[in-house]
């Protein structure tokens, strides 16, 4: 999708950030140790070996922001989600 409305709509650039899991307050109806378990399994399973944080999809976003020749990307911010 993003290649074709990057075509369709240039010269407005069009990209897609795709987040792995990350800690944020939509994990908050778990209690501490719950979630705490939760994301030592998941993260244990990806290849950086943790889940993500809130600020590492915001430098991903500001990438897109600040990078005026960058159109049609895809960026998985996953922690290497994607590679299995």
């Amino acid at each position: 999708m993003a290649i074709t409305l990057a075509k369709e709509l240039a010269p407005i650039r069009v990209n897609i950030l795709s987040p792995g899991l990350v800690d944020t307050p939509a994990y908050n109806w778990m209690s501490e140790g719950e979630k705490r378990a939760f994301f030592e399994q998941m993260g244990g399973n990806l290849p950086v070996g943790r889940i993500g944080e809130p600020d590492e999809i915001a430098q991903a976003v500001l990438y897109f922001l600040t990078n005026g020749y960058t159109t049609g990307a895809i960026l998985d911010v996953d922690g290497g989600g994607r590679l299995h």
